[in-house]
């Protein structure tokens, strides 16, 4: 494990001391944004970079787009900008209903062997045809909608007036994020647990986050109406300028 957003030379250092050590690195595994670790934006260039080394050494690059894909934070896929070899997408994607996707370049899923009469990777749920409707009408709406150029101005908006409202309070050490992915980050480890009851009890649904534990993580719906927003943004500097 290496640190998110660490340099080149420690990650072809990491590379590089697992192949001495016998074992060599099978893929490299990351999120464009942190998500539970505190909404962790990734460097400019820096998964490009990744994308670099791993082709250098003959290195998979996996995204997990399972938080962050379908617009979260502002694209259907990171892997539209930065060619990833396999990418995982879930959650939203069944709008609702339990469905997720690992698709990737030809040639790594290729090498996926042809079954020869046992099952090698199995699960219950797998092509249910409800799910499957659904996330083609999801995806559907996510294009024709717009909801990713969404993501991106309504976010923008979001931070804007949450640096404006909270800028007087000492214990919000930053506000962070990317697209509709936002975070809130405290001056005390745990905090964002007690931040997360105070809100869920007037009616807002936020996610404490952080290695620590000492932020919160907003991730509203992609259509979610401005009106909405309006109401909550007193709700949270109320909950903030209230905690212990």
């Amino acid at each position: 494990e290496v640190p998110y957003a660490c340099s080149m030379d420690v990650l072809e250092a990491a590379i590089v001391s697992q192949m001495k050590a016998g074992f060599g690195t099978a893929a490299v595994i990351v999120e464009a944004v942190q998500g539970r670790a505190g909404v962790r934006v990734a460097p400019g260039g820096w998964l490009s970079m990744l994308r670099e080394v791993c082709d250098r050494h003959g290195v998979l690059l996996i995204f997990d787009e399972i938080f962050t894909g379908l617009g979260r934070i502002g694209s259907l896929s990171t892997a539209f900008d930065v060619q990833a070899d396999l990418v995982c997408l879930g959650k939203a994607l069944g709008g609702g209903l339990p469905l997720s996707v690992c698709f990737g370049r030809r040639e790594v899923m290729d090498a996926w062997p042809q079954n020869q009469g046992e099952a090698l990777h199995t699960g219950t749920f797998f092509g249910h045809p409800l799910s499957c409707r659904l996330g083609l009408a999801t995806l559907k709406t996510i294009v024709e909608e717009k909801l990713c150029e969404r993501a991106v101005s309504f976010g923008q908006q979001i931070m804007d007036d949450l640096s404006a409202e909270l800028k007087d309070l000492s214990r919000v050490k930053s506000i962070r994020g990317q697209g509709l992915m936002i975070g809130i980050e405290l001056d005390e480890k745990g905090l964002g647990a007690v931040l997360m009851d105070k809100l869920r009890a007037l009616g807002v649904i936020a996610l404490a986050s952080g290695s620590f534990g000492e932020g919160i993580s907003l991730t509203p719906a992609l259509n979610m109406p401005l009106e909405d927003w309006r109401e909550a943004l007193p709700l949270i500097s109320h909950a903030l300028r209230n905690l212990p």
